[in-house]
């Protein structure tokens, strides 16, 4: 039986771990086309700045989840 939760609890933690990854090159592919695409119609630095700061704090909010995530997982198993 524990055996059955260990592996039901490694399942979804690889789950959300593959969802989160997925999330962060997604997100990448749509900032760079983002960013291609204000840069050709726009040449406004203000804007571009806002976006890479945009971008930058999304991809902080990202890392800290994954980092929250595994250290559960790491409180679980230990």
């Amino acid at each position: 039986m524990a055996k059955k939760i260990i592996f039901a609890l490694l399942a979804l933690f690889t789950i959300v771990v593959l969802i989160n990854i997925w999330t962060v090159f997604a997100l990448q592919k749509n900032v760079k086309q983002y960013l291609s695409l204000n840069i050709e119609r726009n040449n406004d630095e203000q804007l571009i700045k806002n976006s890479a700061e945009n971008i930058i704090k999304n991809y902080e909010k990202i890392n800290k989840n994954l980092k929250k995530i595994l250290f559960k997982f790491l409180l679980i198993f230990s």
